[in-house]
């Protein structure tokens, strides 16, 4: 049975291992699809990053906030 119902075109271990990465390893989904993205079909890291995230908001996975960039000083 599959993970999910719509799948962006990515296998279901795909989707485990990057999980796996972002929540124990804590990696970011940036480094997530760095690592990933070979042994998919999306033609940029930037395209599997994005399906990587659609993926885990589609199976209501607990996101991390994001890190808001610090400011300038002036």
């Amino acid at each position: 049975m599959p993970l999910a119902s719509s799948h962006d075109g990515m296998q279901d271990r795909t989707i485990v291992r990057a999980w796996l990465l972002y929540s124990i390893h804590k990696k970011t989904l940036s480094e997530c699809a760095a690592l990933l993205w070979p042994e998919t079909k999306y033609a940029s890291e930037v395209s599997c990053r994005q399906a990587i995230y659609r993926q885990f908001r589609h199976l209501d996975l607990p996101l991390r906030p994001s890190h808001p960039r610090p400011r300038k000083s002036t």
